[in-house]
């Protein structure tokens, strides 16, 4: 019987290509990622909301754009439970929208989208900032690869944000 449940692990995760790095507990995550929903209300009053949620945990806003048909956002997300991920994403708030649900409302906060994933930074009126990084930065999406460069782009950030607020 182990021999089948290995045998089927290991031919399940070959099928799916990259493997899958799912996140811890939400209360051990230094980080927050929300997906925002259609019926949740308009894009920029869900941006707003989330905005002050993540001014009282002291993380770093950012609205990251996906697409449920785009191969690097799904490797991205199997990616996020990955410890250099975690590490990278630490002390953020990821606020998560799908191009195809929101599209007509992204220019409300300043988005217009040429390539998915793409992170943006939010100024404190929830319009997005030219502080930009996308898929098209880094090589093959692994964590190795991703990681670094997202670490330094949201770290990047935070001093930008420091250097605004004095």
């Amino acid at each position: 019987m182990k021999q089948v449940l290995v045998i089927f692990l290991v031919t399940v995760i070959s099928a799916c290509g990259k493997p899958i790095y799912p996140l811890p507990d939400e209360s051990l995550m230094k980080f927050s990622i929300v997906d925002l929903v259609k019926n949740g209300g308009s894009l920029k009053k869900q941006v707003d909301d989330h905005l002050i949620v993540a001014s009282e945990l002291n993380r770093v806003p950012f609205v990251q754009v996906t697409a449920e048909w785009c191969q690097p956002c799904l490797d991205l997300r199997k990616a996020m439970g990955h410890e250099l991920m975690l590490n990278a994403f630490e002390s953020t708030y990821i606020i998560r929208v799908d191009y195809d649900h929101w599209e007509d409302e992204l220019p409300e906060i300043g988005l217009y989208i040429g390539s998915v994933p793409v992170f943006y930074g939010l100024n404190a009126e929830g319009r997005a900032t030219n502080y930009s990084v996308n898929g098209g930065d880094w090589e093959e999406d692994t964590p190795d690869n991703i990681a670094p460069i997202l670490r330094r782009y949201f770290l990047g950030a935070d001093k930008i944000m420091a250097l605004k607020s004095l």
